[in-house]
């Protein structure tokens, strides 16, 4: 059994080509997969009819999509048990990743990982309109039932950090159930440091622009950034639903031409080249399970700051990894950032020792065996509850 290989369908619920963290995590697992020989299928969601085609020599499948939540969630259960039954035999493992993917009742065994738990990310966003509440509202009805279901039918739950570990007990396991805890996993070979000297002082954020994220904590401390540095240059990078609420917040703080919108960037290359471009990369979540960018801008060699979220509670070493300021705190995250600007010699010595971090404690390699110990565990179990 140990050397046998395995075809796995990788359902997640984020655009192809990876625009996110969830979806680049997806993709490099999968990558990581494939080398050890195993047949991977990605699924994700697409437009209006199944699509099937090729990505970064994957077999794609695009299910269709309706973007209304949470009726897309039913939906595409709907539409999923279906295909998917269609592929068993063909199939030995269907791994989700929550969040926004349904519930299955399909004959293949299902491992799940929760990149997040809605009842609590809904809990921790900000109050902007009446979307918010609503959201708020559904993170503890619609999302949490869907959610739940996923965790109940699992023959194996991942979490990707000891918080979401001890989130998924509380709320939808009530301890009756293993947890296995598995880093995202982060290609140090692509996100690498530059051998380009920085120019400008850049301070790069990469993520959707959504709830919960601190965005408005960002543009509150770039007031007092830009009194020291007058020539620092905010780069964001993505998009997502609070874009228009983003931008008029910079405008109205006076602060439109020190920001520049980068869109969606796709692509590891791509996303690499802002994190080596930056001066300082800001992390200023108020919640987070992660995120991605954490690890890809440590890997990056990238002095970061960020709030004590996620990843960073159990890898970041106030002053010596990174820099670590309360969350709702502009003031402070502003003078963190100064002071990486002024000394760039401590950037570069905090930037050297996330990268130093990464290499030592998020291995790939050994995230991919204990998976591949996972999926292997559930096979020889079958569907019982591990």
């Amino acid at each position: 059994m140990a050397s046998a290989k395995m075809k796995i369908l990788m359902l997640f619920s984020t655009s192809i080509p990876p625009a996110d963290g969830i979806a680049r995590h997806v993709v490099s697992l999968s990558k990581k997969l494939r080398e050890r020989g195993h047949e991977v299928i990605l699924m994700t969601r697409g437009g209006m009819f199944f699509q099937e085609s090729q990505f970064d020599g994957f077999r794609l499948i695009l299910v269709p999509f309706c973007p209304l939540y949470p009726f897309h969630v039913h939906l595409q259960k709907a539409l999923i048990n279906g295909y998917v039954g269609s592929l068993a035999g063909k199939v030995d493992i269907a791994h989700l990743h929550s969040p926004l993917v349904p519930a299955l009742d399909i004959k293949i065994p299902i491992v799940a990982t929760f990149h997040t738990t809605m009842i609590v990310d809904t809990a921790k966003i900000e109050n902007v309109g009446i979307k918010s509440l609503a959201i708020k509202i559904m993170g503890r009805t619609t999302s949490y039932w869907v959610e739940k279901r996923i965790a109940r039918s699992a023959a194996a739950i991942i979490a990707p950090s000891p918080e979401v570990k001890l989130e998924l007990l509380k709320y939808y396991l009530r301890g009756d159930k293993h947890v296995d805890v598995l880093y995202n996993t982060v290609d140090s070979r692509v996100f690498s440091p530059g051998g380009n000297a920085v120019r400008g002082k850049i301070v790069l954020y990469v993520g959707r622009l959504s709830y919960r994220k601190g965005l408005f904590d960002l543009i509150e401390s770039a007031k007092y950034i830009v009194r020291v540095h007058g020539d620092a240059e905010f780069r964001i990078v993505g998009d997502g639903p609070l874009r228009g609420e983003v931008e008029k917040s910079v405008h109205d703080n006076g602060l439109r031409r020190y920001f520049t919108y980068c869109g969606e960037v796709t692509g590891e290359e791509r996303v690499r080249e802002e994190y080596r471009n930056a001066s300082v990369v800001v992390i200023p979540s108020h919640y987070e399970s992660g995120p991605i960018t954490f690890l890809e801008a440590m890997s990056s060699g990238k002095a970061v700051v960020t709030t004590p979220v996620g990843y960073a509670k159990d890898l970041a070493v106030h002053r010596v990894n990174a820099l670590v300021v309360p969350p709702s705190k502009p003031r402070e995250l502003s003078k963190a950032v100064i002071e990486l600007l002024l000394d760039p010699d401590l950037a570069n010595r905090i930037g050297a020792e996330a990268r130093r971090t990464i290499l030592e404690k998020v291995d790939a390699e050994r995230t991919v065996t204990d998976l591949e110990g996972i999926y292997r565990r559930v096979l020889e179990n079958g569907r019982r509850v591990c």
